[in-house]
């Protein structure tokens, strides 16, 4: 009898050790993939910090690891929300394929503008229309393009390469641009290269003075597509000559600022008023007749597409002796939520992404918020007007991040898209050299503002970790985009 015993709990032990077995290795398959070779550096080194499961995929990514960041990400697994913050889709896809599948349904079952809904307005096939028009015609309640309609490659070779037949200063604004019409019909709004890319914003400057740069321009267009906000219009680089594609179709008192300066280069500065820096200590200067420049596609006309400009509750004040309300008081979230438009939830967070957008560029000047009218307030924000980033390559302004820091809300999806970059395998910084490389004016962005996209998109997740310590893992937000 007791021989008996002694083999059935044998046996016993022998099936709790194989169902152990099985389900560990279950659980293997389900949160981790089988390394390829040019990861297994992953596997192989244990992450410090990191709760199991949760691995850095390079060792360029493992470089970011933060204590702060690998805990918020330890706490999510032990409060047992792992399947509710990450879902299992999120770990073998790369970013590219991730953006496009946050959100996805929202924004292609959305409706067009209503102009061009019209049957006859409607394309049938993507060479009927000039890629601007097709372009217009694709934007959607919340989203401005596709990031794989052909037809946004199409325009932006065309605003890097056509003809120009009609240019003239663009009223608006702090800072000079020119409004440009290509031979196809379509426009674009330019900014010059006024600074070389290696010198950095001063610092003893107030916002209302930075100098606009093209470059912040073009990069952040490809820093909205590699985020998968799809919210810009398409901007890309181009080296205009002066002499033979500009001067020809400019108006007569904008053709007298035009000069030749001491070292022979041909130069101007526009008609805006002086203090914007309409002036010959601040011109445009080509190298000797050949000039860099952002070249942003139009919007659709207003006659078919009218838009509104909200005020955004966490403009600056733009004076020297004045700080803002919500520098002061760290509780302006609190009336935000209860004021309408920012009370219907979705708007509230499309700011929260638009701020932690421009903390990674460093663009302090956000002051209104532009939306499509037809839309009202369930629609996206356009991100435009991006010159006044990627000013400064050693320095994070954390005032950006207040809404994210005093709301204490953060998208699931944005915060998927940043987890991704921090996780790997790959970096924002080497994403965005390769998305920039093929620009005709690269490299866009010089090494150290590659670098600063990954020091503060560190300093988002930090961000997002301080709340989730204090409300836990609600402070995840999640919607259908």
């Amino acid at each position: 009898m007791r021989k008996k015993t002694k083999t059935l709990l044998f046996v016993g032990l022998a099936g709790i050790a194989f169902i152990n077995f099985y389900l560990y290795n279950d659980h293997q398959r389900l949160f981790s993939k089988t390394p390829e070779p040019s990861r297994a550096y992953s596997v192989l080194v244990k992450d410090v910090g990191l709760p199991r499961y949760i691995r850095f995929e390079s060792e360029a990514n493992r470089n970011l690891s933060d204590p702060i960041v690998n805990k918020m990400l330890k706490k999510i697994v032990d409060d047992g929300m792992i399947e509710y913050a990450i879902p299992g889709y999120f770990w073998p896809v790369s970013m590219a394929k991730l953006t496009r599948m946050l959100g996805a349904l929202a924004r292609h079952e959305a409706t067009r503008l209503e102009w061009f809904r019209w049957e006859k307005t409607e394309p049938k096939n993507g060479t009927d229309f000039p890629a601007w028009k097709r372009v217009h015609w694709n934007i959607r309640q919340f989203s401005y393009y596709d990031p794989d309609d052909p037809a946004v490659a199409r325009l932006m070779h065309n605003l890097a390469t056509l003809p120009v037949v009609k240019a003239e200063e663009k009223n608006g604004g702090t800072q000079f641009k020119m409004a440009l019409e290509f031979e196809d019909g379509g426009q674009a709004i330019v900014k010059f290269m006024r600074l070389p890319r290696e010198i950095d914003e001063d610092e003893n400057r107030y916002v209302f003075d930075v100098i606009e740069r093209h470059v912040a321009e073009i990069a952040s267009f490809q820093l909205d597509k590699v985020l998968g906000f799809y919210r810009m219009p398409p901007t890309i680089g181009r080296k205009f000559n002066i002499t033979s594609e500009l001067l020809p179709h400019v108006e007569k008192d904008f053709r007298k600022t035009f000069y030749r300066s001491p070292a022979g280069n041909l130069c101007f500065f526009g008609t805006c008023e002086p203090r914007h820096y309409c002036n010959t200590a601040h011109p445009f200067c080509g190298s000797p007749d050949v000039i860099e420049a952002s070249v942003m596609a139009f919007f659709p006309d207003r006659k078919y597409a009218d838009r509104i400009s909200l005020k955004q509750p966490w403009k600056r004040s733009y004076q020297r002796n004045r700080k803002a309300d919500w520098e002061l008081n760290d509780f302006k979230c609190i009336s935000v939520k209860k004021t309408p438009p920012y009370n219907n939830g979705k708007l509230l967070l499309d700011l929260i992404d638009v701020h932690t957008f421009d903390f990674l560029t460093g663009n302090k000047d956000r002051h209104n918020i532009a939306m499509f009218r037809e839309w009202g307030n369930y629609t996206f924000p356009l991100s435009y007007d991006n010159g006044r980033g990627f000013g400064r390559q050693d320095y994070d302004a954390l005032s950006i991040l207040a809404p994210l820091r005093q709301c204490c809300h953060i998208r699931h999806s944005t915060f998927l898209k940043y987890l991704k970059l921090y996780l790997g395998p790959e970096t924002l910084s080497s994403i965005m050299e390769q998305a920039l490389a093929d620009d005709p004016v690269a490299p866009v962005l010089l090494p150290g503002h590659l670098r600063a996209l990954d020091r503060r998109l560190v300093t988002i997740l930090r961000t997002v970790a301080n709340c989730i310590e204090k409300n836990g893992v609600s402070v995840i937000v999640k919607d259908k985009f």
